[in-house]
């Protein structure tokens, strides 16, 4: 007995394992999103409602999201592209040395910027510093002073003492006032652009350079040829 239980299974044990020559054999495992768009593709909501609870469920298909559309800036008005051609203009103009025309269109553009940001901002200061320019140029001395004053009083409002636009419009009403022979208060002007140039700039900047070379200018022409040196 116990000699044919053992051939038995000795038998069992050669007898060759099954092999599974093609992969399609091997069991496969349908995922979720698979199964549900199987259904979708085969119009059966009953089926699909039945995959989760009817309450998270819409038996219409999930839309794509909405493309998100990034906010674009602001564009610039007409306004200001019609400022920034004429500012161009009013510089081409002042390069030829037609100042009259340059005073004219930097006025317009004076007139635009006071309606729209107010009487201290900063670019009306550099509009009255550029008519200015413009005056001194041709001659107007009295003008350009009163033009160079006007802009110093309201870059200081909007940048305080020390900034290299006030400076630069200390200069310039020192060398207006040079040019009225007024030279004292030249002097002063030059005085106080430097200062505020070395503080701002630098001691070794060209610009400071310049009105050390100018007060030494005046120095000199006024007796005192020993402060120069």
């Amino acid at each position: 007995m116990k000699v044919a239980i053992d051939e038995k299974v000795h038998s069992l044990t050669k007898r060759p394992s099954p092999k599974l020559t093609n992969h399609s054999q091997l069991p496969t495992s349908v995922t979720f999103e698979e199964e549900e768009e199987k259904l979708w593709k085969e119009k059966k909501p009953n089926e699909l409602q039945r995959l989760s609870p009817p309450q998270k469920r819409s038996l219409d298909k999930p839309k794509r999201p909405a493309t998100i559309t990034r906010a674009k800036s602001a564009p610039t008005t007409l306004s200001q592209h019609a400022d920034e051609a004429l500012t161009n203009l009013a510089e081409d103009c002042m390069k030829r040395g037609d100042y009259s025309t340059a005073i004219s269109m930097y006025q317009s553009i004076l007139k635009e910027q006071e309606a729209t940001y107010g009487k201290g901002h900063y670019t009306v200061g550099d509009c009255l510093h550029k008519i200015g320019e413009c005056c001194l140029r041709s001659s107007q001395l009295d003008r350009a002073l009163s033009c160079f004053e006007e802009a110093y009083s309201v870059k200081v409002s909007a940048f305080g003492s020390y900034h290299v636009s006030v400076g630069a419009s200390l200069e310039k009403i020192g060398e207006s006032l040079l040019r009225l022979n007024k030279v004292n208060d030249a002097h002063d002007a030059f005085r106080n652009s430097l200062r505020v140039k070395q503080k701002v700039l630098g001691l070794e900047h060209g610009s400071v350079a310049d009105l050390q070379s100018q007060l030494g200018w005046i120095y000199f022409h006024t007796g005192e040829l020993m402060a120069s040196q």
